[in-house]
């Protein structure tokens, strides 16, 4: 409550907006958001439950998480400078292990993060991973 004027306004009452674009803009925002929540807490309880190279993730917005991505993170980053020409398998995929190791996601590649199902909450969020990973050993590297 605020006094302004010699009358007292509650500064919580919001006007009824008579089911405008910003109320269901807003109500689908909220939607939207206890989604990812719902997410995120499923998320949680599969790596409480799970324990990933020895250590227990208990948070998804944790460093330790394999799944989150970084801002730095995206397609087109080069994460080795081998270029795999058919006779360097062994260094490229020791300097790729290491790099993917590195980012702390090699556990997409060694099987040791398994797939959720498609029904599960989090699948959206391990393909996503998932796919950036894959772009980054795909991605052809050229050295100048």
């Amino acid at each position: 409550m605020v006094k302004k004027g010699g009358k007292m306004k509650n500064l919580n009452v919001t006007p009824d907006d008579g089911g405008s674009v910003a109320r269901s803009t807003r109500n689908s925002m909220i939607a939207e958001d206890l989604e990812v929540a719902r997410a995120q807490q499923q998320l949680n309880r599969r790596f409480e439950a799970s324990e990933v190279r020895g250590s227990m993730l208990k948070n998804t917005d944790s460093f330790d998480n394999p799944l989150v991505l970084h801002s730095s993170d995206h397609p087109g980053l080069t994460i080795v400078s081998h270029i795999l020409d058919g006779t360097n398998y062994n260094s490229w995929s020791i300097a790729m292990k290491i790099s993917l190791d590195a980012k702390n996601k090699l556990g997409l590649v060694d099987g040791s993060l398994l797939r959720p199902s498609e029904d599960d909450l989090s699948f959206r969020i391990w393909s996503r991973c998932n796919s950036m990973v894959k772009s980054w050993i795909l991605k052809p590297t050229r050295i100048l």
